[in-house]
């Protein structure tokens, strides 16, 4: 009871200065019991909530079921599933299906990136080109195949490669001979 009769001198003192810093105390001392009081009743409140037992699954829900073969698509099916609209009542095409033309690969625009013309020679039939492909010339007749592409006809300064239904045009260019005034430099 000493204690307690201390405490409550402490805080029942009028003196001015004191008497605020009493004051301050006292908030700090209620604040600080009600805090402690609500971790109590936070933690009782944990040790006391139920949670439900686990309950195994079903034998039959780990069985998986065989799904059955899945068929390709031909490209006429493909047309016409896309042809009839998803939505719409009748289900019936609006007008005519157009078929998608498969865009020209890179790797083809590639391998001719990789070519440079660098002559052409002979006439008629027995004209032909020369190439440069990687760094290696090649001579190629007319008719003749390099990298999937076919010579079909040889002019004065350009040539025409065919690879199915698509047609590229090389073109020479222009050799620039090294000038007197290069070579008297070095």
């Amino acid at each position: 009871m000493n204690a307690l009769m201390r405490l409550r001198e402490r805080y029942s003192v009028t003196t001015q200065p004191l008497r605020t810093e009493r004051r301050v105390e006292t908030a700090l001392l209620v604040l600080l019991f009600l805090f402690i009081v609500q971790l109590v009743w936070g933690f009782t409140q944990l040790s006391q909530q139920f949670y439900p037992e686990a309950i195994e699954p079903a034998p039959d829900s780990l069985q998986l079921v065989a799904s059955p073969d899945i068929e390709t698509v031909t490209p006429a099916q493909s047309n016409d599933i896309r042809s009839r609209p998803l939505l719409w009542l009748s289900r019936r095409p609006v007008g005519e299906v157009v078929e998608v033309v498969k865009p020209e690969k890179k790797e083809d625009a590639a391998d001719l990136d990789k070519m440079k013309l660098v002559g052409v020679f002979g006439a008629g039939e027995s004209a032909g080109m020369i190439v440069r492909v990687e760094g290696k010339p090649q001579r190629l007749r007319l008719g003749g195949d390099l990298a999937g592409w076919t010579l079909e006809s040889v002019a004065e300064k350009e040539v025409v490669l065919k690879k199915g239904a698509r047609r590229k045009t090389l073109s020479l260019e222009r050799a620039v001979a090294p000038s007197a005034n290069a070579k008297s430099s070095n």
